[in-house]
């Protein structure tokens, strides 16, 4: 993969710093690509290995994600969803874990139509972030102890959501009696935003990405680009391991599967137009 960003500055439509993304949220997805996953499928399993300059050894990186009986696991519509609560903090300077908002200044931050549909999403959406839990194995990067660490939570603690006609919710805010929702993000996720564990993100360049393989790819590979400009990648690795595609895939199904959306990103200019050839090389059988 090569980012034009560095070759050809203008062909980017991204205005650097417009929104943020943890970094360890960018790394490996939360989420299977699809918009419903099996209702039978409680847990999502990512694992990948690198060379850790601290350890002066290889280990293995695992996610492990589970969601709950009655909400499931998120889906790529939550994944925006998650990355619309870190541009509501930001937008609070990452003042507190507790943050209030509404959900019309979030169907609007996502440019989501204000109609009782999406309503119901966020609603949704926002249980399924409560009800997800995280285990991550020599996965979550600790930027204050500058080491890979296990750790395992949930992403949001609480949520109140107001209603229209009921009672305010207790959310414990000054703005007492007023009508405001509010969030509690989970400690960990928390510690990290204060550490500075965040990159900036072209929020209005990802929202306008018509299709979820390439808003994926655009997190991850947007944090990879940050001191290169070209990036290599077992194709089975990047496809399953960190965008989300499942294993079963063979590789000209995993590459068919991933064109469309690196033909956007090279058509929006952020990725550089190759022959299939060249952006896919096979190695050996399987490789």
């Amino acid at each position: 993969m090569e980012n034009t960003e560095r070759i050809e500055e203008n062909l980017m439509p991204q205005k650097v710093g417009e929104g943020k993304d943890e970094m360890n949220l960018a790394e490996f997805p939360l989420c299977a690509l699809s918009r419903r996953p099996r209702p039978d499928q409680k847990t999502l399993r990512f694992e990948d290995r690198l060379f850790d300059k601290g350890r002066r050894e290889w280990i293995t990186r695992q996610l492990t994600v589970t969601g709950s009986d009655a909400f499931g696991l998120p889906t790529a519509l939550d994944d925006e969803v998650l990355l619309g609560l870190i541009q509501l903090t930001r937008q609070r300077e990452f003042a507190d874990r507790k943050v209030p908002f509404t959900r019309h200044e979030l169907l609007r931050l996502l440019d989501w139509r204000d109609d009782s549909k999406n309503y119901r999403r966020l609603e949704c959406s926002l249980n399924r972030w409560t009800g997800v839990t995280l285990y991550y194995q020599k996965a979550w990067w600790n930027k204050t102890r500058q080491c890979w660490v296990d750790e395992k939570f949930h992403v949001l603690d609480n949520v109140w959501l107001c209603h229209r006609g009921e009672p305010p919710p207790d959310t414990g805010l000054d703005e007492s009696g007023a009508l405001i929702s509010a969030f509690v993000w989970n400690e960990v996720i928390f510690r990290s935003f204060h550490a500075g564990n965040l990159k900036s993100i072209d929020f209005e360049f990802f929202k306008s990405l018509g299709s979820a393989v390439a808003k994926r790819l655009y997190r991850f590979l947007d944090k990879r680009f940050w001191n290169r400009s070209r990036c290599e990648f077992q194709l089975q690795e990047l496809a399953c391991q960190h965008l989300g595609f499942s294993g079963n895939y063979e590789a000209s199904n995993l590459k068919r599967k991933m064109l469309p959306g690196i033909r956007e990103l090279e058509t929006r200019g952020y990725l550089a137009e190759v022959p299939d050839a060249e952006r896919f090389r096979k190695i050996r059988a399987g490789e």
